[in-house]
């Protein structure tokens, strides 16, 4: 799960973490957020591009302390990209999910991310 510990919500309940190059390489084109995934990880990462995707997404960048580095809302499918360079870990949500998310946050990640 991932929490938002400063306005106490839950952003995901079922996140997938990409730690296989091909999960990463793919990301979420082609795929549909659901109740089996709500949210994709990206560990080691800081940067993502919207090429060959087909609907928007809110884009989380967290340092090292997952603080929020930067929060991307409602980014259009076939944006060249965004990138936040001290960041070290990008989450994936559906469009309209980071409402009230802003830098300095804290997320907190709870066990059970699936690994597919």
């Amino acid at each position: 799960m991932i929490y938002h510990a400063d306005t106490e919500r839950y952003l995901a309940r079922a996140p997938v973490t990409a730690w296989r190059w091909h999960m990463r390489l793919r990301g979420m084109i082609g795929r549909h957020f659901s109740e089996s995934m709500d949210a994709m990880i990206f560990p080691r990462c800081n940067a993502i591009h919207m090429f060959f995707m087909t609907m928007p997404l809110d884009i989380l960048f967290l340092d090292r302390e997952n603080r929020v580095v930067r929060a991307v809302q409602y980014l259009r499918p076939w944006h060249p990209g965004v990138y936040a360079g001290n960041a070290v870990t990008t989450v994936e949500f559906p469009a309209g999910t980071l409402n009230g998310v802003k830098p300095g946050d804290r997320i907190v990640f709870s066990a059970g991310a699936n690994q597919k």
